[in-house]
């Protein structure tokens, strides 16, 4: 069966170092994908780094983009685990 996977787009402007928040929501996936602007990705690593540091073992990459569409997310999210599934071995579901 094949484990579930997330997008997390970093749109939002993290309180510096109060944010707790980060990480959280995740029950079932297995393997995230965070997207965004480098600012809001680097703001995203710092809080994990300090609130969650056992999230790192699920985030699986990070994509800089600007605002995207849900379309343009989905698209995205799609080419990138074909991608990762290939070089991971995993065989893609059809």
């Amino acid at each position: 069966m094949r484990q579930a996977r997330a997008t997390l787009h970093c749109g939002l402007e993290l309180d510096r170092g109060h944010d707790s928040n980060c990480g959280d929501g995740r029950d079932g996936i297995a393997e995230t994908l965070v997207t965004g602007s480098t600012t809001g990705l680097a703001d995203f690593k710092r809080c994990t780094d300090k609130h969650r540091p056992q999230t790192v073992k699920w985030i699986v990459g990070g994509e800089t983009v600007d605002p995207p569409s849900e379309h343009q997310l989905i698209s995205l999210a799609r080419e990138y685990f074909l991608r990762h599934d290939r070089l991971s071995g995993t065989p893609t579901p059809s």
